[in-house]
Formats: C-alpha cells, sequence, structure tokens
C-alpha cells in the first residue's frame, strides 16, 4: 500500500499533494468529469468546512504517484542498462526540462497532451534518484 493513502484527507494535504505531483486541476477535472470549479473548491482553503475532495480525487492523485514512482524506476533501469552494456556508469545523463506548456507539446514525444509540470516533476524525483544512486 501506497504510504500517501495514510495521510489526513484535508484541503491542505489535498493540495500541496497534487502541486508536488505537477497535475493540474484541468487534469483532475478531466479525468474524473467534473468541472475545473469542483477542483478549485476542493482546494478551497477560505472555506474549510465543505467542499472537500472526494475519495476518487484522492486515487487519481495516488495513482499519479504510483505512475511517476514506475517512470522513475523505468528510467533507472535504463541507466543501469547502459552502465552493464558499456562496463562502466555513463559520466552523465539528460533529462529533459521543460520551460513551458508550448515547448512541452512542441518537442515531448509521444505528443500524449501531458503537462510540462508533470514531466518536470517526473525528471526532478529521476535526479534524485540517480544521485541516491551514487
Amino acid at each position: 500500500m501506497n504510504t500517501l493513502q495514510n495521510i489526513a484527507r484535508t484541503k491542505v494535504n489535498f493540495l500541496q499533494l497534487r502541486k508536488s505531483l505537477g497535475v493540474s486541476r484541468q487534469m483532475i477535472a478531466h479525468a474524473l468529469y467534473v468541472q475545473e470549479r469542483s477542483t478549485q473548491r476542493w482546494e478551497d482553503l477560505r472555506d474549510l468546512d465543505s467542499h472537500f475532495p472526494p475519495e476518487d480525487a484522492w486515487e487519481y492523485l495516488f495513482e499519479m504517484s504510483r505512475t511517476q514512482d514506475d517512470e522513475v524506476r523505468f528510467a533507472i533501469e535504463k541507466v543501469k542498462e547502459l552502465e552493464k552494456e558499456r562496463g562502466k556508469r555513463p559520466e552523465r545523463v539528460t533529462l529533459v526540462y521543460y520551460l513551458t506548456q508550448k515547448e512541452y507539446a512542441e518537442y515531448h514525444r509521444p505528443r500524449d497532451g501531458g503537462s510540462y509540470k508533470y514531466a518536470n516533476i517526473v525528471s526532478a524525483r529521476t535526479a534524485r534518484a540517480l544521485r541516491r544512486e551514487g
């Protein structure tokens, strides 16, 4: 079980988790077939007594976290395969970081309509994992 699933289901925690994953309100609204305004209400810190994020919204974020974990593991395995092929660790690994959504849409392959913020979070998490590996 993902340890994230044990966090308190508060608006603050939902907002922090969403942002830490690089997930937009629009992405959540699209995935859950709700209006973006609903996602804004779930994070409205001026109203802490109503409009809480529903369980399926939490599950969506948990799934996004698991997906990012898988993407980081995949990248680490590719580096390890390269090391095995060459008999030594690569001196450098290039990770892509996008400055804008427009840049992501133009250069990212496959053209998946995804979020540049999400892609950047995965790159940053991969960089941290590679640093930990040595």
